[in-house]
């Protein structure tokens, strides 16, 4: 995963589908998953409500998460049943581009948004309407600077916007 180091995550790749058929596909598509929270991605939908089950409603120690071995098999599972659920119930399938589920919210308009909670793009969530995650905080400036020998490549987000107090600014 792209993140500073979520090692107490690590063993959610390692459940076995045989073991839990319910949630296979989900198992399948976390192993699968190169760790990028981009808006296309499905997998990184399903750890984005794994982390928001773990953190915001299992209320677990968020600093839990850079430990390895810190999450019993029992609660990797009921982390993954709430995502699991929660994508089949709001949007019919499990395989969801996280840009369908977690949203910027500004002036009444909704934004796609990539990231994940310790990840370069940081963002935090809440609940929001029809099933969606809102973003509630997040990093306020990124700059990427790439040098190759065809020249510089700079990317640069501002994934959370200048202000969260006015609701109506975009």
């Amino acid at each position: 995963m792209e993140t500073y180091y979520l090692g107490g995550l690590d063993d959610i790749t390692k459940l076995d589908p045989g073991k839990y058929p319910k949630l296979a596909e989900s198992i399948r598509l976390l192993k699968s998953w190169d760790g990028s929270a981009d808006v296309e991605d499905e997998a990184a939908s399903i750890m984005a409500l794994v982390l928001h089950y773990l953190i915001d409603i299992h209320l677990l120690d968020r600093f839990a998460l850079y430990r390895p071995n810190q999450l019993s098999e029992e609660e990797l599972v009921m982390a993954l049943t709430y995502a699991d659920k929660h994508l089949r119930k709001h949007f019919g399938a499990v395989q969801v581009p996280l840009g369908e589920l977690q949203i910027h919210e500004r002036g009444g308009k909704t934004y796609p948004m990539p990231g994940l909670p310790e990840q370069f793009i940081n963002t935090w969530v809440e609940d929001w309407e029809d099933g969606k995650l809102r973003l509630i905080k997040g990093d306020t400036y990124i700059m990427q600077a790439r040098f190759t020998q065809a020249g510089v490549k700079l990317k640069t987000i501002m994934p959370y916007g200048a202000s969260a107090k006015d609701r109506k600014s975009t």
